[in-house]
């Protein structure tokens, strides 16, 4: 298993998970709780579909500082 696993918290932002995964070239990010323990993973294609979904809702539905949540939580 890679020792250099990027973790974010389980309350960030679909923007801050999209330029993390650009920034760091990654396609996977391990998501924590507050107390920093394991909760999910989420993947580029997770949060491509988020800003998809985004996109296509109008009015805007989501308040902003809604925690993300990743439809699909794979935990080994």
């Amino acid at each position: 298993m890679p020792d250099n696993l990027i973790c974010v918290k389980d309350d960030t932002q679909t923007d801050d998970l999209a330029d993390l995964i650009q920034q760091k070239h990654v396609h996977h990010l391990v998501v924590v709780d507050g107390d920093g323990n394991f909760s999910g993973i989420v993947s580029s294609w997770d949060v491509a579909r988020e800003v998809s979904l985004d996109a296509k809702a109008f009015p805007y539905n989501r308040e902003l500082g809604q925690k993300w949540h990743s439809p699909k939580v794979h935990a080994h």
